[in-house]
């Protein structure tokens, strides 16, 4: 009985999310259809096949290559509003399809009495199961909006590097070309770095650029250390900002850059996982 209810609802909920991707027909209009046909046992029923038919859907536009992962929305099954249309349906026929009152009672409880145990166990395990779907898929989303987040901080911080970067270069050429050695601004701005716990590697490549792009363009540049490098460092001193802000944001992008990686890769982990406790639907309903 628990096969059953799960292939009921896998090859419902599949039948409405490809009409939905292929046809655009409303799914809930199409889940409706599905109910007055006799289709769907229960509102317990109707509500899992929204959630898996929304699951379906979310999973094939996070599959497609054109669909911008970090803002995947489209028109919901709605369980909510598609039972209030079945009972406002349901209540308007009532009065011509309602047994007497003790009739109805007398079969509620002899149904109630029959049903065998095993078989409410495994519906719901059913249940369970699609709940698992359902979590799962949530869990899907979540990670794709965490990872579309922090690619953001992390393009945002790339372009603060760029931004710093170049004001580091202008003012570093205005002082080469006055005849300060890039030797010693290079070193007085790696010191300063290092004395913050900052990496000094990081400085030295950036100046290594500078110096390549100075020389590139024809500037007679020094490179000797003199006596002013070794001077006291005034970790106040204008000069010295954007070199303390050009190496956080480099620390910054790489961290976000890791961050995103993992999400990315936790994300991919979920959605493989999320295909494969979805089972192979679309063969499912062929073979059906």
């Amino acid at each position: 009985m628990a096969d059953e209810l799960i292939q009921n609802i896998k090859i419902i909920s599949h039948d409405v999310a490809e009409k939905f991707l292929t046809a655009h027909e409303d799914m809930n209009n199409n889940i409706i259809d599905h109910w007055n046909a006799g289709e769907i046992e229960n509102e317990e029923v109707l509500k899992r096949i929204c959630e898996l038919a929304n699951a379906n859907v979310y999973l094939s536009l996070f599959n497609d290559p054109n669909v911008n992962k970090g803002n995947i929305q489209f028109n919901l099954a709605n369980y909510q509003s598609i039972n209030e249309q079945i009972q406002q349906s349901e209540d308007s026929m009532k009065e011509f399809s309602t047994p007497p009152n003790d009739f109805k009672s007398l079969l509620e409880q002899s149904v109630e009495s029959d049903m065998p145990v095993q078989e409410k166990t495994a519906s719901d395990n059913a249940y369970d199961h699609i709940d698992a779907v359902h979590q799962l898929n949530d869990l899907v989303g979540r990670i794709v909006a965490f990872s579309s987040t922090v690619g953001m901080l992390k393009n945002a911080e790339l372009k603060n590097v760029e931004e710093k970067f170049n004001r580091i270069a202008h003012e570093t050429k205005l002082m080469v070309a006055k005849g300060d050695s890039i030797g010693d601004i290079a070193k007085i701005a790696a010191r300063s770095i290092g004395e913050t716990g900052g990496d000094m590697m990081k400085v030295a490549k950036v100046y290594d650029l500078i110096q390549k792009d100075l020389v590139d363009n024809g500037f007679n540049v020094k490179t000797e250390f003199t006596k002013i490098s070794s001077l006291k460092i005034n970790p106040n001193a204008k000069v010295l900002q954007p070199v303390h802000e050009l190496v956080m944001s480099m620390e910054k992008a790489a961290a976000f850059a890791e961050m995103e990686t993992n999400a990315k890769a936790i994300g991919k982990e979920c959605s493989s996982m999320l295909t494969r406790m979805l089972g192979n639907g679309k063969s499912d309903t062929k073979t059906a």
